[in-house]
């Protein structure tokens, strides 16, 4: 078989933090994989895989705290004044607005 598809069962844990106003937000994620996995071929049928080299599970997803606290991060590194600011004033203008954004989001 030249191709196939493992399909792993498994649960995503969410933490949560309440905020100013009462409603609560996620903070981040995790992934647990389960021990039931199917192995398909290209056309969905079920197969044995036989001997795979095991590829590890590497989800990472970051939350919009995360996600606001590095645009934040950038933003600061980007605040130096003069020449070098005023060549990325579209791309600040770009992580400012998208920073509103994902504030205004999580309230």
């Amino acid at each position: 078989m030249d191709k196939f598809t493992k399909i792993t069962t498994g649960f995503v844990v969410q933490s949560y933090v309440r905020i100013d106003d009462g409603r609560s937000v996620c903070t981040g994620q995790e992934f647990i994989a389960g021990e039931t996995v199917d192995f398909e071929d290209s056309e969905g049928n079920a197969i044995s895989a036989g001997d795979h080299v095991y590829q590890p599970f590497n989800m990472t997803l970051l939350s919009t705290v995360q996600i606001a606290d590095s645009i934040r991060e950038v933003l600061d590194m980007l605040n130096v004044s003069g020449e070098q600011s005023r060549q990325f004033a579209e791309e600040i203008g770009i992580l400012n607005t998208l920073l509103k954004n994902l504030e205004g989001d999580a309230k």
